[in-house]
């Protein structure tokens, strides 16, 4: 029986580095890839701390700088991103464990690779796959351990908990969940409890400092925060994020990109979680006494989020959520297991295909790629003779065109009066437009003329060619 679990389980763990390594592409890159890797790649050591402190992440950024050693300083995107294969294994051993601790059925373990949010982040140069990797294990320890309570067990979770932070700030809240269970299921023990706090103060030591210079950046950082950002954790948990929008238009609102074959499948990813929702409410006397404590860690994990995202009006997304993701899943799968039955299998099934939808539509849809930086690059590289002047209006830095075309061609003209003015003096020039940079009335003013070509579109870019008679 051990064998067929162990051959069982050697296929499962292949099929999810495959999907990992296929999740993985060459194409561009976010602005905030570049931000974190840059120096890493190009700077010093101490400028490599001293932005990873910046980013509330020095623990990413050095690990990105041993990388970069290693892979011997090799700056093509696929390599870059191939550093989270690293922690993969990490993630296929504790997902294990969570599985066979809760005694379901072995190949449940794929529920935690095929989920659109880890496809999405396995194809980005970010922490968030060792974080779900750190959050896998804490979860583990937290709630699966024989014994909670033991020193050794503590200090394991402690641990990990000091690696995660020391990885990313978002690591901190995960905290929340252990809290909740110790006080959970040792109240009426207090020597027990003692134990937990004293070993929870002695590495707070050393966490305490970083987690208070993170706060204190993140304090400057205003993104803002509202109905959307909550909106959009709800979005990406249950799986959706590849079947609508792309997380670029979905941010920015802009509902009227949105396609026929993308409302058909909202309405059907719609009408599935109405019937799930059905079917929770209708077991819901069941659901909380067999769900309980992981229902009250995540509430009030997401209740402290919310609060403190509105306090300092820090745009909070799923990415910030990642901590508790595994044991939202958990919750997930369990409440299935409830609720589950012959006549609404079908149910399931469905939502299953939603979700591998989504994460095909996430990994190979260009739509849902992120801003074409590398494509813009590449379009200037391949018509440098033909290009008199660029006028942009982006940063032009993160794949930098000057070395493929000469500064002085190049015109950097933010405001829409300037840019419009110096686009129409030149004979011949070349526009770019950065929807992020742009106001809704410059991106979408030179559409319909006739007396200008929309050469070419990338994702959030649109290159516009004026050749004056």
């Amino acid at each position: 029986m051990m064998k067929k679990i162990n051959k069982k389980m050697l296929a499962i763990s292949l099929l999810i580095i495959a999907i990992s390594i296929l999740s993985i592409t060459n194409g561009s890159m976010w602005f905030d890839e570049i931000c974190r890797v840059v120096d890493a790649i190009e700077g010093s050591l101490s400028n490599t701390i001293k932005t990873g402190l910046s980013f509330a992440q020095p623990g990413y950024l050095l690990y990105m700088y041993l990388w970069e050693r290693i892979t011997l300083g090799n700056s093509i995107e696929f390599v870059i991103r191939c550093s989270n294969l690293v922690f993969v294994p990490i993630a296929i051993y504790y997902a294990y464990q969570i599985v066979k601790a809760k005694k379901w059925n072995i190949w449940t373990i794929l529920l935690f690779f095929i989920h659109p949010m880890f496809v999405y982040y396995m194809n980005e140069a970010t922490p968030y796959i060792i974080v779900y990797s750190l959050s896998l294990a804490y979860t583990y320890y937290v709630f699966f351990s024989k014994d909670f309570n033991s020193k050794e067990n503590i200090l394991k979770i402690n641990i990990i908990y000091l690696l995660g932070v020391f990885i990313h700030f978002i690591f901190g809240f995960i905290i929340i969940p252990y809290i909740v269970k110790c006080l959970f299921e040792n109240y009426k023990n207090k020597a027990i409890i003692k134990s937990h706090i004293i070993i929870l103060l002695l590495f707070s030591i050393i966490y305490a400092p970083l987690l208070i210079v993170y706060m204190l950046n993140l304090v400057h950082v205003t993104t803002g925060f509202g109905i959307k950002n909550i909106a959009y954790i709800i979005y990406s948990f249950i799986g959706m994020a590849g079947v609508g929008l792309s997380r670029n238009d979905l941010r920015a609102l802009n509902f009227n990109k949105i396609s026929n074959i993308q409302i058909i499948l909202l309405i059907i990813m719609l009408l599935t979680c109405i019937c799930i929702s059905y079917l929770i409410i209708k077991n819901i006397k069941k659901i909380i006494k067999a769900e309980k404590i992981y229902l009250i860690c995540i509430i009030i994990y997401f209740a402290i989020i919310f609060i403190i995202g509105a306090a300092i009006q820090f745009g909070a997304y799923e990415r910030h959520c990642y901590t508790i993701f595994p044991l939202f899943l958990i919750t997930l799968i369990d409440i299935t297991h409830i609720i589950l039955n012959d006549k609404n299998k079908v149910l399931f099934v469905l939502y299953i295909i939603l979700l591998i939808y989504s994460s095909l539509n996430i990994r190979f849809n260009y739509y849902y790629r992120c801003d074409d930086y590398k494509g813009v690059y590449n379009y200037i590289k391949s018509n440098k003779e033909n290009i008199d002047y660029l006028i942009v209006n982006y940063n032009t830095d993160i794949y930098d065109i000057s070395y493929v075309y000469d500064k002085k061609h190049i015109l950097k003209a933010r405001k829409d009066n300037k840019l419009m003015k110096e686009f129409e003096k030149r004979k011949d020039a070349t526009l770019i437009l950065f929807e992020k940079n742009s106001s809704e009335y410059i991106f979408s003013f030179y559409d319909n003329k006739a007396s200008y070509k929309i050469d070419d579109q990338f994702n959030s870019f649109k290159i516009i060619k004026h050749n004056k008679q």
